[in-house]
């Protein structure tokens, strides 16, 4: 009977354990959401502080929040903000799923495409970089919303093409645009 009575309450404990974990992952991203509508510059060590809970839970809760559309990221990780949705609930809502429809007229090849993109994130960078010099390829890379990657491969062509160039140490230097390519 010892054997039955353990295995009844290891069953009756996961499914507490379940039950307690959603409801405590929808009062922690109520928690957040609060947070961040007082506190927009908190970051993720700041809010795990703050509600007492891991950044691994916080980061957790962000990115259910962001995909539900009640919080969206505003700039780069280190300087930008958080934005509260006004007309968000405190609870999360089930995605609703959506038809895709492809018209094969509208379809490009990849070659074109990749073109048109590197071009845009090119304009993009030398636009972003003009207002600011002094912003890091990381600050650049959450201004456009593109991986840091994508944006070191960008930067570099425009600096081999002539376009931009890096001026003083790598902590403390500044970016400056050159107006002509090299012949």
């Amino acid at each position: 009977s010892e054997k039955g009575s353990e295995k009844g309450s290891e069953k009756g404990s996961e499914k507490g354990s379940e039950k307690g974990s959603d409801k405590g992952s929808e009062k922690s991203s109520e928690r957040i959401v609060a947070l961040l509508r007082e506190s927009p510059l908190a970051t993720i060590a700041e809010m795990a502080i703050k509600l007492g809970l891991s950044t691994r839970a916080i980061e957790k809760q962000l990115v259910k929040l962001k995909d539900s559309g009640q919080v969206k990221r505003i700039g780069p990780d280190r300087s930008g903000r958080w934005e509260v949705k006004e007309e968000a609930t405190d609870h999360v809502p089930t995605p609703v799923p959506t038809e895709v429809v492809v018209d094969e007229a509208s379809v490009k090849t990849s070659g074109t495409t990749t073109q048109e993109t590197s071009v845009k994130t090119s304009v993009k960078i030398i636009e972003i970089l003009g207002q600011n010099p002094g912003l890091t390829l990381a600050d650049v890379a959450g201004e456009i919303g593109i991986t840091l990657r994508a944006v070191e491969m960008a930067s570099s062509k425009l600096v081999k093409e002539g376009r931009l160039k890096y001026i003083g140490p790598q902590k403390g230097g500044h970016w400056q645009i050159t107006n002509s390519a090299p012949p």
